[in-house]
């Protein structure tokens, strides 16, 4: 993923993922994640794909972890914590409406 993190620690917070899966096991093919955490890694793939084409990565990343007024002063880190990714998908394709007025 492109998204700027300069560890593992930040895939880990998102997906709420504490039994340290995320890392060497997955990349080498011995541990595989739940459904349930590859789809939302897969969502925010998609998302980060989809903020890619007005953020730089790491902008990206202080986009995804920074309190956002469209959410009501939620990041959408916590919602994508919570389970609640597709409100952050919702607001990603908003903001891209908006820059290709």
């Amino acid at each position: 993923m492109r998204i700027g993190f300069s560890t593992r620690l930040g895939v880990r917070y998102l997906i709420d993922e504490n039994r340290g899966l995320v890392g060497p096991r997955w990349n080498q093919g011995r541990a595989y994640p739940h459904a349930s955490t590859e789809k939302t890694l897969l969502e925010l793939e998609y998302i980060v794909d989809q903020l890619a084409d007005f953020y730089e990565p790491n902008e990206a990343r202080q986009w995804i972890f920074a309190p956002q007024k469209l959410l009501s002063g939620v990041s959408p880190a916590e919602l994508i914590r919570k389970g609640k990714i597709d409100e952050v998908m919702r607001l990603v394709s908003q903001l891209r409406e908006a820059v290709h007025f």
